[in-house]
């Protein structure tokens, strides 16, 4: 895959950062080595890494062990390198490379062609998208975008996951990762307490504006907030009687309500 397009991403913003040391040139791989890929790198989480550090105009590598017994989870939305588009804030054409998204920090991994990877800066990245397999081993592709600054408290940057687009209305699900304390099982770590990657989530309905309000994953919540600005177009949606419980049935109910907006 080309990394070209990405160089007009990656200026004086760009921060060294942890490399993958058995990551091979994206340029050589296969669409179809991208499973092998995902294995490879999920079994790598928490083993060896290696790092870049600067050093006056030279490189340096740095070989550590980042094992640790008592930490688990990942704060990577998906503990494997991606394929992916990153959209910048200039307005450019998408650029595609290898991705890793950092929810706990919110940060946006790329991988060179060199095999080290790179944070990009915040202030260069609108958003970009995350393509998978799915359960039927189709290509699945997940998109991101950057949430009004202030939206989130605690972080600086926010990226959204966009589960449903429309003219007039969407739905974002905003995940962030935290670091928390368990105690351990009974027995041998009895008594002793272990940092745990956990996912807070939230959803927001984002008009086309762009103002973003907070909304519980519930019809009532988002029809709620529908009715602060279009009262008749909550109603006609409030009109059919089913109840979304899950994200895909929540994205229904979005179609719904920017169908309703050309009918009032």
């Amino acid at each position: 895959m080309r990394f070209s397009i990405l160089a007009a991403l990656i200026f004086s913003a760009i921060r060294p950062l942890a490399a993958q040391s058995t990551a091979k040139s994206a340029t050589t791989e296969s669409p179809a080595s991208i499973d092998r890929q995902i294995a490879k790198d999920a079994a790598r989480v928490g083993k060896m890494d290696v790092v870049n550090a600067a050093s006056n105009n030279s490189l340096d590598i740095l070989a550590f062990d980042t094992r640790e017994h008592d930490l688990r989870g990942t704060p990577f939305l998906v503990p494997a390198w991606l394929r992916g588009t990153v959209s910048s804030a200039g307005g450019t054409k998408p650029a595609a490379g290898w991705l890793k998204f950092d929810a706990a920090a919110q940060e946006l991994w790329v991988r060179r062609p060199q095999g080290d990877s790179i944070i990009l800066s915040s202030e260069s990245v609108k958003g970009f998208a995350l393509q998978l397999n799915s359960a039927n081993n189709k290509l699945l592709e997940r998109r991101f975008e950057r949430l009004p600054d202030g939206l989130v408290t605690g972080t600086a940057v926010a990226y959204a996951e966009v589960l449903a687009a429309g003219n007039q209305l969407s739905l974002l699900r905003f995940q962030r990762k935290t670091l928390v304390k368990e105690q351990g099982m009974p027995g041998y770590n009895a008594g002793k307490t272990t940092d745990v990657f956990r996912s807070n989530i939230r959803y927001y309905l984002q008009w086309a504006d762009g103002v973003c309000v907070p909304v519980k994953p519930t019809k009532a919540s988002v029809l709620n907030a529908v009715a602060t600005r279009q009262p008749a177009v909550a109603a006609v949606v409030a009109k059919d009687k089913s109840t979304p419980r899950t994200d895909a049935e929540l994205s229904e109910m979005m179609l719904q309500l920017n169908n309703a907006f050309t009918k009032n």
